[in-house]
């Protein structure tokens, strides 16, 4: 998985890849357009192109066996594009790594599912690419950036759970996910879904 991510990264198109892991994060839904999906050497988010019959009844902790390429779309945007599955068995969810700060600037969790622990601070639309969406979160005393696709919804969240304490699940990136590399490494989430609240927000 690291290697089609490192590729995607590098901005590599219509490399054709089969993947052997682990569906670690899908929404479980009949609509669903992608998931993370891991193995011994990292993580990578598999997205659906379009004639993967009953991908959205995959569920968290399939084994699978993923045919596709990378891509680059119309807007100039880099992925994994998923053409067929198999499912070869299904295993009990392991629980990722709760990583620090420091840990993710340290690199050893680039290109892995983690998950991090901190207070969300802000949520803030990139200016230069409005689908981009970036959550500050104050991580024991390290500010560390999360990022997602923007919607709405989402951007609603996190601000309506600004100052909320939680544990955040998503792929590591050695760059930020999206635009800004200057922001350093960030944990690129799947979605809000993917944020469990430990403390609400104070009244």
């Amino acid at each position: 998985c690291a290697d089609v991510s490192t590729a995607i990264y590098e901005k590599k198109p219509w490399i054709p890849f089969e993947l052997t892991g682990t569906a670690l994060v899908t929404n479980n839904r009949p609509n669903s357009t992608g998931l993370l999906l891991a193995d011994d050497t990292g993580g990578i988010e598999v997205w659906y192109a379009g004639r993967m019959q009953g991908f959205g009844s995959i569920r968290s902790g399939d084994q699978l066996r993923v045919y596709g390429k990378t891509i680059v779309s119309s807007e100039g945007k880099f992925f994994s594009a998923g053409e067929r599955f198999q499912i070869l068995g299904h295993l009990p969810d392991k629980p990722t790594p709760l990583i620090s700060g420091n840990q993710l600037r340290s690199g050893r969790f680039d290109l892995r599912i983690v998950s991090i622990r901190g207070r969300i601070i802000e949520a803030f639309r990139d200016e230069i690419d409005p689908n981009a969406l970036f959550i500050s979160l104050d991580a024991a005393g390290d500010t560390v950036y999360l990022t997602c696709q923007y919607r709405a919804d989402r951007e609603t969240f996190f601000r309506q759970h600004r100052e909320a304490t939680v544990v955040a699940t998503g792929l590591v990136h050695p760059g930020t996910a999206i635009t800004r590399r200057s922001l350093g490494r960030s944990v690129n989430l799947w979605t809000h879904e993917a944020v469990k609240i430990i403390t609400p927000p104070p009244d």
